[in-house]
């Protein structure tokens, strides 16, 4: 086999725009109150738990290995690129079976409640020796607001308000440091 020789593959995006960012919400309390109280059955949430167990979690890092920054010649920092690639979306879909999180092409699918396994998620977190409890939100340029008890009082009484919002450029960067 010469260095020229490859060959292409078709695989799921999960990290695709349309499933990964958040929509506007505005109204939606039921939203806001998920994304604040149990932020994990977020789809995005999900993948960048998965994600930071394959990158961080694994040693990798964007800046080196997944952009290819090296000294290496050319072939060489393709070669080392494509395999921290297959590295990063293999783990990736792993830990996200290993929660069963259902992906975006199955039918159980949900970008706000994304059903998994807890006992799954612990053990996991286990595994990579981080508290379950942390916030894998996207928070950067992320908007979300519950007022009060989530209505405000206006002259024709009690309206619900709350959103969740974000910038749709923000998120496609979330992984960028």
């Amino acid at each position: 086999m010469s260095v020229s020789t490859s060959f292409s593959t078709k695989y799921l995006d999960i990290y695709t725009s349309g499933s990964y960012v958040l929509s506007s919400t505005e109204g939606n309390i039921t939203v806001a109150n998920q994304w604040h109280n149990y932020p994990l059955a977020f789809w995005q949430t999900q993948l960048n738990f998965a994600t930071w167990c394959a990158t961080t979690g694994c040693g990798l890092s964007v800046h080196d290995q997944l952009r290819g920054h090296y000294d290496f010649a050319t072939d060489s920092r393709n070669l080392s690129q494509s395999i921290f690639h297959f590295h990063t979306y293999y783990q990736t879909r792993k830990i996200l079976r290993q929660i069963s999180a259902p992906l975006t092409t199955d039918e159980a699918w949900n970008r706000y409640n994304n059903t998994y396994n807890h006992s799954a998620y612990h053990a996991v977190c286990s595994e990579f020796d981080v508290d379950p409890k942390s916030d894998w939100r996207l928070n950067r340029r992320t908007e979300w607001l519950v007022r009060g008890h989530g209505s405000i009082f206006t002259p024709l009484g009690p309206e619900l308000q709350s959103y969740l919002r974000q910038s749709v450029t923000e998120a496609e960067n979330g992984f960028v440091l």
